[in-house]
């Protein structure tokens, strides 16, 4: 084994680290790594990460499992308990318009009002991989969390990398150092906001593997917010596909849209630059700053005023 390996762990996920470290000094500081990504160039290139590796590349990885997952997105505490709550979100789907005596069937998207227990956020850990050199020059993929055995944090670091990579390597020490690397992080696409307001092609491998309906919404979505004429559309990579800005220069104001999930469009005059080094914790939090418009009834009026023309 590398030296500064201190265990390979080779499950598919762990409840403790305790067993894994048997004589390792209490307090350690631990580091999960992959050693030898050029045996996982497949999954790499599934979770976002281009070829070739380079040193300095940061990627919240893609959704491949339950564990992935809450890295990304968090999970929500259902409470049955409480009496239930309505709540609104865009929906395709077909009713029936009447005038008078006449009366037609229409099809498209409107805002559906349903009841639902009350939920509570669990932000996501959103723990970023890392391309580091290590000893020799050979790249390495570091989780950016390190910690001690008992850190809750860094068993979910761990099993992270268990469910991507079915290993795991613990370094004895802090992360390779990043100094005198630039980091490149890979987590958005920067494309001119051309073909709106249809689906940019950007876009379309992002809405094409929806099923049917959520498509509808989220092409609707999209077409509301291009007929603004924005100038330029960030797609999300990695554990932000889903994910797209809408960038209006001239107006200062970048419109966010999550097309999987949610149901409210966030409209900032941040810039780019801040806005784009944000964990999706961040973004789904009031930190961020701006007016979130919730896909109900007037959603278009309430995005035309905020946005501008």
């Amino acid at each position: 084994m590398n030296a500064g390996i201190v265990t390979r762990i080779t499950q598919r996920r762990i409840r403790s680290l305790h067993p894994h470290l048997l004589g390792l000094p209490r307090g350690t500081v631990l580091t999960p790594c992959l050693t030898d990504p050029g045996a996982h160039r497949g999954r790499l290139r599934e979770i976002g990460f281009p070829e070739p590796l380079d040193a300095g590349q940061v990627l919240l990885p893609a959704v491949v499992g339950p564990r992935s997952g809450f890295n990304a997105d968090g999970a929500e505490r259902v409470h049955r308990d409480r009496p239930k709550e309505f709540v609104c979100r865009l929906a395709w789907g077909r009713w029936i318009e009447r005038h008078g005596t006449d009366q037609r069937e229409i099809r498209g998207v409107r805002p559906w009002n349903y009841e639902r227990f009350p939920r509570t956020p669990i932000p996501p850990p959103h723990v970023e991989l890392r391309v580091a050199p290590l000893a020799g020059r050979r790249l390495a993929v570091v989780a950016d969390s390190t910690g001690t055995a008992g850190d809750p944090q860094l068993l979910h670091a761990v099993n992270l990398m268990l469910e991507l990579f079915g290993t795991c390597d613990l370094l004895g020490g802090d992360a390779p150092p990043a100094e005198g690397m630039q980091a490149t992080r890979l987590n958005w696409e920067l494309h001119p906001a051309e073909g709106l307001p249809e689906v940019p092609s950007p876009l379309r491998p992002v809405v094409g593997p929806l099923p049917l309906k959520d498509r509808r919404v989220a092409e609707y979505r999209i077409a509301r917010v291009g007929e603004l004429s924005p100038d330029v559309v960030a797609v999300g990579r990695g554990g932000f596909r889903g994910y797209a800005v809408f960038g209006f220069a001239d107006r200062g104001r970048l419109v966010l849209e999550n097309l999987y999930r949610g149901n409210e469009t966030l409209v900032t005059d941040r810039r780019w630059d801040d806005l784009s080094r944000l964990g999706k914790g961040e973004l789904q939090g009031d930190g961020v700053g701006g007016q979130r418009i919730a896909h109900s009834r007037g959603w278009e009026a309430r995005l035309r005023d905020v946005v501008g023309s």
